[in-house]
């Protein structure tokens, strides 16, 4: 499916946050704060780990942007803050085959991962970003897919 914009659902309006891009970001992307002086956001880039609330990249509508477009560094980045139940559209990685009601982590560089288990089908992993609401296959990607985007419910 073609979407259009990132936030799709939540429970109560949340209020939509800038801050300057630290490295190249797409919106769909989990987000970090950065330690930097000015109030700065980057790709979350802990594989598996959560570094404070789950922060996600939106489309940049003020200046006519969509989906496909990326924020450069220094630019201003529109992003919210997620709760439970809230519905996003994220980028899946490439060589994942997430399919509907798979676990998400974090991958490590602003994508979303299926969420790793043990051999026994245990889950190993300590923070998950969401559940998958629909399947995307990126299993034969090598490079940007710019179809990697798919419905998440966050946990």
């Amino acid at each position: 499916m073609a979407y259009r914009q990132i936030f799709l659902k939540d429970n109560d309006s949340a209020i939509k946050k800038e801050a300057l891009a630290s490295g190249t970001v797409k919106p769909g992307f989990l987000l970090e704060r950065t330690s930097a002086t000015a109030d700065t956001v980057k790709a979350h880039a802990q594989s598996g780990r959560k570094t404070g609330p789950t922060l996600v990249a939106l489309e940049d509508e003020i200046q006519g942007n969509g989906v496909a477009d990326s924020y450069l560094t220094t630019t201003r980045v529109f992003f919210k803050a997620l709760k439970p139940g809230d519905e996003v559209v994220l980028r899946a990685a490439n060589g994942q085959n997430i399919a509907k009601g798979d676990l998400v982590a974090s991958n490590g560089n602003g994508y979303v991962r299926k969420a790793l288990k043990d051999s026994s089908d245990t889950l190993v992993e300590d923070s998950i970003v969401g559940v998958a609401l629909e399947a995307k296959d990126m299993s034969d990607s090598s490079a940007a897919d710019p179809d990697d985007l798919f419905l998440v419910e966050i946990a």
